[in-house]
């Protein structure tokens, strides 16, 4: 059967570090395709019976005002398309939720932990307050959104993701994806994994197995 859907690249590489990816390793600078050719396309993919587009950018808000105008774009010429969306809290804005509500779209957000010192092992941050208040506004507004959270994390135990779980269930997430750890080679995590106590598959998907605060039976 033929896939109502497709993936549609926006932009390649990421201005985040976080050590348990690859996407910035070596590059920390986003490469834009222009907006002349995004609009172009969008015309296209208005013109046939796409169903839903999967965004790939890894953060399609980083750039604020550039993603209001795509998300202006979207709605002027391919509204009819349902949009699975990836962003970062930190760059929501009243405006930029009243855009994602007038189009149809799922937002995922990547919160992978709510613990500062966990994260920090990451190369990552959260600021709960400030974390709460944007995703009040995705509430405010209707919006579809998901969180990720990852189990085992370097230093975080079985009490902390449950309090990471619990911190996000209050925002009343329309869904959640966790996944188990991953220690991708090439990463910085990987480079470090044995300092943290991280056992993990040597072949893909390389998932732990176990640190020294979670057990193979606790991950599983």
């Amino acid at each position: 059967a033929r896939y109502p859907g497709l993936l549609w690249e926006l932009s390649r590489g990421c201005i985040f570090k976080c050590d348990f990816c690859y996407e910035s390793r070596g590059n920390h600078c986003v490469r834009r395709f222009p907006l002349e050719r995004i609009k172009a396309e969008l015309k296209v993919f208005g013109r046939h019976d796409i169903e839903q587009i999967f965004i790939l950018d890894p953060t399609f808000n980083c750039d604020r005002e550039r993603a209001k105008e795509i998300l202006r774009l979207i709605r002027r010429s391919a509204p009819k398309i349902h949009y699975f969306i990836e962003i970062r809290s930190e760059f929501i804005d009243e405006e930029m939720a009243r855009l994602f509500a007038g189009i149809s779209c799922s937002l995922q957000i990547g919160m992978q932990s709510a613990e500062p010192a966990v994260l920090k092992n990451v190369n990552r941050t959260i600021k709960r307050d400030d974390f709460k208040k944007k995703i009040r506004l995705l509430n405010n507004n209707g919006l579809t959104f998901g969180f990720d959270l990852i189990i085992a994390l370097p230093g975080d135990t079985p009490a902390g993701f449950r309090h990471s779980f619990d911190f996000a269930m209050s925002m009343t997430p329309n869904h959640m994806d966790i996944f188990v750890l991953s220690v991708l080679p090439g990463t910085r995590l990987c480079d470090n994994a044995a300092a943290f106590g991280l056992e993990y598959m040597p072949n893909n998907p390389y998932r732990v197995i176990s640190t020294p605060q979670f057990s193979n039976a606790e991950i599983l």
